[in-house]
């Protein structure tokens, strides 16, 4: 279960959104969590059991700041598979007799620029703290393609044609 990792209300603060733009019962779908688990078993195949295995209390300082985390880490898993919906969810207007609420033409480009960006810093602390904790712990790392290519000089260089 999702919340094992994170609060529904994290994913929504991660986002900035209210509980009625993302209901507890969309998050509580069974394939939010299993994205959590394929990402966690990306960066390392035991991250998630390791953390579901640490006991409630008497946790070291190491232990604590892996626990906090993956909790922040979970949160922003499922934020950022969550903003290519963001558009969706988020209303351009809601008024009733007393309030209104616009917003601007794209008022999530700040939140997806931060989004991405601090769920790869968190990446990058968890598998840290998670090293801590367990030193030979095997690391995934996905496979990056770089294309090259051979551009000709426009002229030569030893001969200056």
């Amino acid at each position: 279960m999702l919340t094992q990792y994170t609060s529904y209300d994290d994913i929504r603060a991660a986002l900035g959104v209210a509980p009625e733009e993302i209901t507890d019962d969309v998050l509580g779908l069974t394939s939010y969590e299993q994205i959590l688990t394929f990402d966690l078993y990306d960066i390392t195949p035991a991250i998630g059991s390791y953390y579901l295995a640490l006991p409630g209390s008497g946790l070291t300082a190491d232990q604590e700041r892996f626990q906090d985390l993956m909790q922040v880490y979970a949160a922003y898993v499922i934020a950022q598979h969550l903003l290519t919906s963001l558009p969706m969810f988020g209303p351009q207007s809601i008024r009733d007799a007393k309030t209104e609420i616009q917003r601007i033409s794209d008022p999530y480009k700040a939140t997806r620029e931060g989004v991405i960006a601090f769920y790869g810093l968190m990446r990058a602390r968890l598998l840290a703290a998670y090293l801590v904790l367990v030193p030979a712990a095997p690391i995934s790392s996905a496979a990056v393609f770089n294309p090259m290519a051979a551009i000709p000089l426009g002229t030569d260089p030893v001969t200056g044609a």
